[in-house]
């Protein structure tokens, strides 16, 4: 018996020598905060972000700006994503369906309320910048928008090649700006490669908090060491 305990102890130390590390890297890439904590149960809410990777400005197809910056957003949590991007053909605020004097709370993926409705995100002022990305980093760069202040499409330098502008560059933004510079910076040739602004769907703050995933892991841990510990019982019992 005096030979089964520290045996036990030693298994219980490996399994949590080998899983703590995951609880930390799910902790990590959990950071990002979903739900706002100055909203309450039932309220909507959006969110913004800043993809991590980049891309070219050369496509004239709104859906393929959606379709990168949604492939980012789902890594934070599954959404509707779309890009506040204006093409030629489709503003910015249409394509995120930002128009009009209503809409919902904005908020940064670090919790921070970046615009009160649609009319102030474009009322060339915002209260905080977007800047971070899908898994919580920080992006201090140029973003592509191809857009005015007002989230409309610019008579020239949108994303896209169509004419009749004859675009060759097209309109990036300033991830860390709160004025309209956050949207409208400057131009960059459509052959560079930028970032992108993301925007989810309406969200809704639910009745209930959802655990987080490293919260989760620490709890299933905490399960399978009473299960051997159980069978350990067991076992010395039998014994």
């Amino acid at each position: 018996m005096s030979t089964l305990r520290p045996r036990f102890v030693r298994l219980t130390l490996a399994i949590l020598a080998f899983c703590l590390p995951i609880a930390s890297v799910f902790q990590a890439e959990g950071s990002v905060v979903l739900q706002p904590t100055d909203l309450n149960p039932g309220d909507d809410y959006r969110l913004v972000f800043v993809t991590s990777g980049m891309t070219q400005g050369l496509s004239d197809d709104i859906n393929e700006y959606n379709n990168f910056v949604d492939g980012y957003g789902d890594l934070a949590m599954t959404s509707d994503w779309t890009a506040i991007a204006s093409t030629f053909t489709v503003n910015a605020r249409d394509n995120t369906g930002t128009t009009g004097s209503g809409g919902v709370p904005i908020y940064n993926l670090n919790g921070i309320r970046v615009a009160d409705d649609y009319a102030d995100l474009w009322d060339t002022t915002i209260d905080n910048p977007i800047k971070y990305t899908e898994v919580g980093g920080t992006v201090n760069e140029k973003v592509w928008t191809g857009t005015d202040k007002d989230g409309t499409t610019p008579s020239n330098r949108y994303l896209g090649t169509l004419i009749p502008s004859g675009n060759e560059q097209a309109r990036v933004g300033n991830s860390t700006g709160k004025t309209g510079g956050w949207a409208q910076w400057g131009y960059d040739p459509l052959e560079d490669y930028r970032h992108m602004y993301g925007m989810s769907e309406v969200l809704t703050i639910p009745s209930e908090a959802v655990p987080e995933p490293a919260s989760v892991i620490m709890w299933t841990l905490l399960g399978v060491v009473g299960c051997i510990g159980s069978w350990w019982h067991r076992r010395r019992k039998a014994g």
